[in-house]
């Protein structure tokens, strides 16, 4: 099971798989999610939802993705979620606004999600130890034992041709 971050649903619009010019991506996106080898979870979707104004993204999670968007309630994730806060606030790496925000964003979620289930973690964001202004997924991962990879690894693991 993939576990998709934000940053793919949101890069995937605004850059290289609009709606307008790819909609094979975004069904491609439906059909694995339906064999249950793709999701995100319910902090992701309000992200995508909350903006002010809503685009096609913000339709189309709400509408032919939205059954996808796992709850994050359980105790396992929970359990997980807590374990990774601890990890974080421990560390003398990491400054206090990357502790404040790593508490208040959807990451932590999407990682304790992963561990708790076992799934791949999909992200645009790079492996960088040395960034202190900010907990990156990776390196949360890295640190978890939680497998990541980005979109198109993603999208070839699966075999999925658009």
């Amino acid at each position: 099971m993939f576990i998709l971050d934000a940053n793919v649903f949101i890069n995937a619009h605004r850059l290289y798989y609009s709606f307008d010019f790819a909609p094979s991506f975004w069904q491609a996106l439906e059909e694995a999610a339906k064999k249950s080898a793709i999701c995100s979870i319910d902090k992701i979707h309000e992200e995508l939802t909350c903006a002010a104004e809503p685009d096609h993204l913000h339709e189309w999670s709400g509408n032919q993705f939205r059954e996808h968007f796992e709850k994050t309630d359980s105790q396992d994730v929970i359990e997980a979620y807590a374990r990774l806060q601890q990890w974080a606030n421990s560390s003398d790496h990491f400054l206090p606004e990357a502790k404040s925000e790593f508490a208040s964003n959807a990451d932590a979620w999407l990682i304790a999600y992963a561990k708790a289930r076992g799934g791949t973690l999909v992200t645009h964001e790079a492996y960088n130890r040395e960034k202190r202004n900010r907990i990156l997924i990776p390196v949360a991962c890295q640190e978890f034992e939680v497998p990541y990879v980005n979109t198109f690894d993603m999208l070839r693991q699966l075999n999925i041709k658009l």
